[in-house]
Parts: C-alpha cells; structure tokens; sequence
C-alpha cells in the first residue's frame, strides 16, 4: 500500500491517494510512527504537485514536519525547486520548519537565497524572520551564502528585512566577512553595494591577518578595479599587511578565502573551533536581546506586552534549537566513538 502512495506522489494523483486513504484510513499516520526515507510530501514537494501536497496537509498536517534521510523537510525540497505555492501550504501549517536545518546545516531560508528564490525568501522571511540569523557551517551567516552563490538581490533584501551592523559584520571561523568573500571572487557590484549600502567594516582583518584592501591586487589593471580601491580607501580603509603580496600570493589567499575544505593548511584545530562555535552562540543571544530592547523602545502602544512576550518567547525557543543541536552532535560522536563508526570527512 505505501508503494502504491508513493507512486501517487510521483504522479501527484491526488484521486489515488484519496482511494488509497478510503482503502486505508491510517495509510499516512504510518509515515509517522514508521522509518522511511523519505515521506510522500517530501516526494510531491520536491516535484511541484501542489494539489497533492495541500491534500496530505489537510488530512495529516503532522507530516510538513517529518525529515528525510538527509534531515530535510518538505519545505526543503520546494524552496530547493522554487515552489512557491508550496511553499506556502507548508509554512501556513508548520511555519517552525522554517528553523530546521539539514544534514548540511542548511535551513529553507539559506536554500532560498542560495538560489535566489526572491518571492520564496520574502514568504519565509515573513514567517520567521530570526531563522534568517541562524549560523551555517564554518559559522557562517546567510549573507555570506549570499555572497558565496553571488546572490545579490538576495543579499539587499536580507540586508533590508533582518540585518544590522553587527550581523552585516559577523565573521566566520575563518574571520572573513562578507566584504572578504566579495573581493576573494571578484564581485565588484556586491562590493559596491557593501560599501555605499551597509556599514560594512573595511578595516576587518581574518584569521590570517588580511583586510579588505590586503586583498586587491597592487596592478589596477581595469577602472573597474581602481575604482572599488578608490572607493574604500574613501571609507577609511587601511592595509594590514605592511608588504604587498604577489598576483600568484593574491590568487592563493583568494582561493583559501573561498574553499570550504579544510586543508592541512589552513584547518582551525578542534579547540579552536569550539571556542568559535562558543563566541558565535554568545552574540546570536546578545543579537537577540538587543532585538528585543529595540522593539520594547520603538513601541509604546497597548501591544507593547503581547509583543515583548512573543519575542522573548521566540529567542527563549531558538536558543533552546541551539542547545539540542550542539547536544545531539555530542551524543552522535559519543555513539560513533563507542561503536568504531567513522564521521563524515
């Protein structure tokens, strides 16, 4: 029977599955309780079948929150495929699936600006707003995936629906911020923007001791190029390194700047990490509060209460997704320690 509704799924025969449900009332609660893969929502939400999926919904709301194999929702997958009127089928059942992160660490709001999926990331934005803030791995934000996909309509919209100058500035375990990434892959229009736009710190310097400016080729070999030099030296920036670095020094920094893999080379020891997880967590509550205070400063109104409570609430629940998450990676490697079973490279 589950065979033939997952054939239902992949045809998005919504008249089977409502046969199926008639032979079997409890057809879908089974997806529940039960060890699968993958659920029939997440089948005809990853392939666009929009009746289907509204009918799952209404029968069995409970399952817009089931996860696959790789610890992704169904909201996953359409916001991957740029569904948008499934999307928000999923968000009006469940909007907390907004804050579920899969096995890359990766919730539907990093997917949907990843891809530049505009009307996605406003709907989810409106959701839930504070998923937006949630790291990444390599403790990155959602700006720097912004920046690493070359997203930048994306990028305006976050910087005008969530941003600050503290979250504009975060820096990753590598102590590149987005102004790093821009320049490392040659970006001249992000980095315009990041420069007129945002209060982007020029002066930032990595983990490796770079600035903004360390980063820019002494050969201007384009106006283009110039320019941007031009432009931030305008703001203030400085070199912080005392000595010019070559083109083949320049192209090596920038493709360690942009690489995700860590090398021997350029790997943080596992202490290190940890106290960067640590100082990241710290101003995710800080960032929070603060959001708070502005909001009970700002309205004076009758809702003033219902608002603060809701906020509080809110940032209370997020850190309480934090805590389970950095528990559950403990006891993960607790298990795998005990019964020899290696972890992902």
């Amino acid at each position: 029977m589950e065979r033939k509704l997952y054939d239902a799924a992949v045809q998005g025969n919504k008249l089977l599955l409502i046969n199926l449900l008639e032979e079997d009332a409890l057809l879908l609660d089974r997806f529940i309780t039960g060890c699968y893969p993958e659920t029939p929502l997440h089948v005809a939400s990853m392939l666009g079948h929009l009746d289907f999926v509204d009918e799952v919904l209404a029968r069995k709301p409970e399952l817009a929150k089931e996860v696959d194999s790789r610890n992704s929702s169904p909201l996953h997958l359409a916001t991957g495929k740029g569904y948008l009127g499934i999307a928000k089928s999923l968000v009006q059942v469940n909007p907390d699936t907004c804050l579920v992160c899969d096995i890359d660490g990766r919730n539907p709001l990093h997917i949907a600006a990843m891809k530049g999926h505009l009307g996605l990331l406003r709907e989810l934005v409106d959701a839930r707003p504070w998923a937006a803030r949630l790291l990444m791995e390599q403790g990155e934000t959602i700006l720097h995936a912004c920046v690493r996909c070359n997203q930048l309509e994306a990028l305006k919209l976050l910087v005008d629906r969530v941003s600050d100058h503290e979250f504009v500035n975060r820096q990753n375990h590598d102590g590149n911020n987005i102004l790093h990434l821009a320049i490392a892959s040659k970006q001249t229009e992000v980095i315009n923007f990041l420069i007129s736009g945002t209060t982007i710190n020029v002066n930032c310097v990595n983990e490796d001791g770079f600035a903004a400016l360390d980063l820019l080729s002494q050969n201007q070999r384009s106006l283009e190029k110039k320019e941007v030099s031009e432009s931030l030296q305008r703001m203030g920036a400085t070199h912080a390194k005392d000595k010019p670095l070559s083109d083949s020094q320049l192209k090596a920094i920038r493709t360690k700047i942009l690489s995700f893999t860590c090398g021997q080379s350029n790997a943080m020891s596992k202490s290190k990490k940890r106290r960067n997880r640590k100082r990241f967590v710290n101003k995710d509550a800080d960032s929070y509060l603060s959001s708070i205070f502005a909001f009970v400063a700002q309205h004076e109104d009758s809702a003033k209460g219902i608002g603060v409570g809701i906020s509080v609430l809110a940032w209370i629940g997020l850190m309480l997704l934090l805590l389970l998450g950095h528990t559950i990676r403990l006891a993960t490697k607790l298990i795998r320690c005990r019964l020899h079973i290696p972890g992902r490279a």
